[in-house]
């Protein structure tokens, strides 16, 4: 896919991953929040561990270690996976391309790996409160970061379109990112590589 390409991170506005640190995440947060989301959070660096530890299956974990993965909630449970890997487009990922058509939305990944991640277990690694979330209602978890921002604001932008009534949470994964890229074992046995 063209999303996951080289080529493709240039034209989609990729900008080197980095470790987030105080001031970079500040700026990130300030340019999310521009955006109509509900919270607003950064995941640690056991996030991909914790991932690894939930599933071995290549797919979820590729899926689930991309720059930009969106993760549908019904209540706690999840329904869909998808990541920039599965959206094509130029100059930018086309969100719009009829995954975002229902709610919960196409999953690129099995139902059944998909379930086990449930949404308390997702904000453990997270900066966020998890026990103040009302696991009642429908929530999007957007996971991304600094690399591509711009891809993120017009996804978050297609979301609130799609799902008015949805809440939306974007956890910033840098340091997961970073974490696991720096970690050549981990990547080779994600089938990152």
């Amino acid at each position: 896919m063209v999303a996951c390409t080289t080529m493709g991170k240039i034209a989609y506005g990729y900008r080197n991953l980095e470790r987030l640190d105080e001031r970079s995440e500040a700026r990130w947060k300030k340019r999310i929040s521009r955006q109509q989301v509900q919270m607003i959070g950064t995941l640690d660096s056991s996030y991909m561990v914790e991932m690894m530890n939930l599933s071995r299956n290549k797919q979820f974990l590729k899926a689930m270690g991309q720059f930009i993965v969106v993760l549908a909630y019904d209540s706690n449970q999840c329904m869909s996976i998808s990541s920039n890997c599965y959206f094509g487009g130029f100059p930018n990922l086309n969100w719009k391309n009829g995954t975002f058509d229902s709610f919960p939305f196409r999953s690129a990944i099995k139902d059944s790996i998909c379930r086990r991640l449930k949404l308390p277990l997702l904000l453990k690694q997270s900066n966020l409160k998890y026990d103040s979330i009302n696991y009642i209602k429908n929530y999007i978890v957007v996971l991304s970061g600094n690399s591509l921002i711009r891809q993120t604001r017009r996804l978050i932008k297609t979301l609130n379109k799609a799902y008015p009534q949805v809440n939306i949470i974007v956890l910033n994964n840098d340091n997961a990112l970073y974490y696991l890229f720096n970690r050549l074992p981990l990547v080779e046995a994600c089938g990152l590589n």
